[in-house]
């Protein structure tokens, strides 16, 4: 195990004796994006929403790398006495969601991945990622959060959410709480083309598998369609009327659907 120099944090929604989900929030998020999700499942599971390094209580010193994320959020599940859960990420919590399924199958029985990749494949395209993101970290710190967001935001990956004005205001409030130079760590640390892919190791995984994405979000709806073809334990959900974030825009569905996958695979 590598020398870890933070420590994460998580919420925990249910009484710890049912079976364990442990949820991955996206970029900017934290573990109170799945308050939702996590207080109608806790009838039946246990739930753990999880800070990632740079998010919320999850404070770092420094950018992390891949090895120092995964054995945080290993420690942090044997902490909670977790020795096998179900895996829910979306974006880059899917991003990491997938490292972990690698790097330990054993310990994750179900694994949904909500507008997630195993990563871009050419080093030419994720050195451009890169160099897009570094963009992004000094917008985040010379220019703060009200100017990010209102950039980040306005693409057109994030179209749908104007769709539900209160909601989406309600998401960038919750923005705006968090730390632009946290955020830039972990951009660096996260981001898409922060670490290698993981196509080759994807379609190995034999626990269950679901893939989310929204219908007008085409990239990652094409996306999780060539995943499944890739892998024969997938399954693919793409939900009508969302864009990227579908737990956000439509909750009561993902919810649904989240516990039909679980309780039937």
């Amino acid at each position: 195990m590598e020398n870890i120099a933070f420590r994460l944090h998580g919420r925990i929604h249910g009484t710890g004796r049912a079976p364990w989900l442990v949820f991955l929030h996206g970029f900017l998020g934290d573990g109170r994006d799945w308050d939702e999700i996590a207080t109608e499942l806790k009838t039946h599971f246990s739930c753990l929403c999880v800070d990632l390094p740079g998010h919320g209580a999850s404070r770092v010193e420094r950018p992390c790398a891949p090895g120092e994320i995964l054995d945080a959020l290993f420690k942090l599940l044997d902490e909670c006495r977790i020795d096998r859960c179900g895996l829910i990420g979306y974006s880059m919590g899917g991003r990491v969601a997938l490292r972990m399924a690698v790097a330990a199958p054993d310990r994750i029985n179900r694994l949904v991945l909500e507008s997630a990749s195993p990563g871009i494949q050419a080093d030419a395209d994720r050195l451009a990622r890169q160099k897009a993101d570094a963009a992004w970290m000094a917008l985040m710190k010379e220019g703060g959060m009200e100017a990010f967001l209102e950039k980040w935001y306005a693409q057109p990956l994030f179209d749908t959410l104007c769709r539900n004005p209160a909601r989406r205001e309600e998401l960038h409030q919750r923005r705006m709480r968090q730390d632009p130079r946290q955020l830039a760590m972990a951009l660096q640390s996260m981001g898409a083309g922060a670490w290698p892919p993981a196509w080759k190791d994807w379609p190995s995984l034999r626990m269950p598998a679901l893939l989310i994405a929204g219908r007008d979000d085409a990239r990652y709806a094409a996306m999780a369609e060539r995943m499944a073809a890739q892998n024969s334990r997938a399954q693919v959900w793409i939900v009508s009327g969302c864009g990227h974030n579908v737990h956000w825009e439509d909750p009561a569905s993902y919810t649904a659907a989240i516990q039909k996958f679980l309780m039937d695979t």
